[in-house]
């Protein structure tokens, strides 16, 4: 599945690791979407697990009011030192089970930096 035009890169998300269908990198590695698993109401927000079906995270908020929202983003803006801005819910904003983009300020190589950013935290 390319989304994105023709690239300087010869391989695509999909084709760089195709076991991880939870990450991908669009718009030639400076955007990444993740397949998240959301599990409001923790002691403090972490990254559960990095998983090739998703990444589950666990948010030190309730799901109320958009709390848990507001800290997923907040909370992946720091891990991947961005603003706030650069992190959008596309798809499931009151689901458990979202799609988050993060407009990187900066190339990723590939998709295993990505998992060494989340698993480092």
């Amino acid at each position: 599945m390319k989304q994105s035009k023709s690239s300087n890169n010869s391989t695509t998300s999909t084709e760089s690791c195709s076991s991880f269908k939870s990450i991908q990198l669009l718009k030639d590695n400076s955007v990444i979407q993740l397949l998240c698993n959301i599990k409001p109401g923790a002691k403090e927000s972490k990254i559960a697990s990095v998983a090739s079906d998703e990444v589950g995270i666990q948010i030190a908020a309730p799901p109320v009011d958009g709390e848990a929202n507001a800290e997923v983003i907040k909370f992946l803006s720091k891990l991947f030192h961005v603003r706030k801005s650069n992190v959008t819910i596309l798809i499931g904003a009151k689901s458990r089970s979202k799609i988050v983009q993060i407009e990187m300020d900066y190339k990723i190589e590939n998709i295993e930096q990505v998992q060494q950013i989340l698993k480092a935290e």
